[in-house]
């Protein structure tokens, strides 16, 4: 087995080698011990942005329904300013 291959680590004070067979007393890590390491909760990230997505699509849709509102406006106005340009002629 290569130094590059990992096992599973199923705790804070164990780790498993795939394919190590032989019983030992001693092993030797290499490495450092971090006391500051960072991890993301992806559970929360996850729930964090299923809610920011329904928010954008709530103000999607509103302003969506603001458009058609006001094209329709618009549409009444035309109508209106034809009516009294032909009533002027």
């Amino acid at each position: 087995m290569s130094p590059d291959q990992f096992g599973r680590i199923p705790s804070d004070r164990q780790f498993l080698v795939p394919d190590w067979d032989d019983a030992v007393d001693q092993v030797f890590v290499c490495g450092k011990y971090v006391t500051d390491s960072l991890a993301v909760d992806y559970s929360r990230l996850f729930t964090t942005g299923i809610g920011a997505i329904q928010e954008l699509a709530k103000q999607s849709d509103a302003k969506e329904a603001r458009i058609a509102q006001l094209e329709n406006e618009v549409a009444e106005l035309k109508a209106e300013l034809k009516t009294l340009v032909n009533s002027i002629q």
